[in-house]
């Protein structure tokens, strides 16, 4: 946290923002401490830096069993799967039974649920 607060404050947003509107437009400090092509290579940063984090989450804790796992993510997989194809067999007979002939809607109006979601 304090490695991002840091930066943070004496980058672009807080430091420059204090000096344009305090001391001066002209200062060397108009844009942070910071130079541009450091601000540059931060701004491709946090892409690389939350792999790193999620990757480390689950180090150092042992793998289950497959009878275990199967017993902890089968419920959330099934759920998963019944709101999956809820969405398109919902979309599909609504659009068949209401929206192309009453509407005259393309067939392809019943894949906006899952599309939309």
């Amino acid at each position: 946290m304090i490695a991002g607060i840091i930066p943070l404050l004496l980058g672009p947003s807080a430091l420059a923002e204090i000096v344009k509107s305090t001391v001066s437009p002209e200062s060397p400090l108009v844009n942070g401490i910071f130079s541009f092509s450091v601000v540059t290579v931060w701004k491709q940063s946090p892409s690389i830096f939350i792999n790193v984090v999620l990757a480390t989450f689950f180090l150092g804790q042992a793998i289950p069993g497959w009878r275990i796992i199967w017993q902890q993510a089968s419920p959330q997989a099934a759920f998963g799967q019944a709101l999956g194809w809820g969405q398109y067999v919902v979309g599909l007979l609504l659009t068949i039974a209401v929206l192309t002939p009453i509407f005259n809607l393309p067939p392809v109006v019943g894949s906006l649920i899952e599309v939309g979601f």
